[in-house]
């Protein structure tokens, strides 16, 4: 895999972490293929995703936790894998996630991330 597609899928696991909206449609298509074919980019971008709940506030991860409905330890885990996944497998596009936080209609967001 090349570094800029490596760049563009690690920065998109982030921004869509952390709540950033700088991805384009086109580098979020591009991102889903990849993780779509590749196993490995998939676990690192788990594994990355993983980490970054590290800075979260204890607060913030006590609601996520009970808006997905698994326990505060299962989060990042649940989080990351559902998003990931979603993502990779083309459950969640592009306007699922940037035009619901355009609209305000987390609906099917959420609906994916609760498993």
């Amino acid at each position: 895999m090349s570094k800029a597609i490596s760049g563009t899928i690690t920065a998109l696991a982030l921004l869509i972490a952390g709540g950033c909206s700088t991805v384009t449609e086109s580098e979020y298509k591009s991102a889903q293929v990849v993780m779509k074919e590749s196993g490995t980019t998939r676990r690192q971008l788990n594994a990355e995703c993983i980490a970054d709940f590290r800075g979260e506030s204890s607060a913030d991860k006590a609601n996520m936790a009970a808006l997905l409905g698994v326990s505060v330890a299962r989060l990042p885990a649940a989080f990351c894998g559902r998003m990931i996944s979603a993502m990779a497998n083309g459950r969640l596009s592009y306007q699922d996630i940037y035009g619901a936080r355009r609209d305000g209609n987390y609906a099917k967001l959420i609906a994916v991330l609760r498993g």
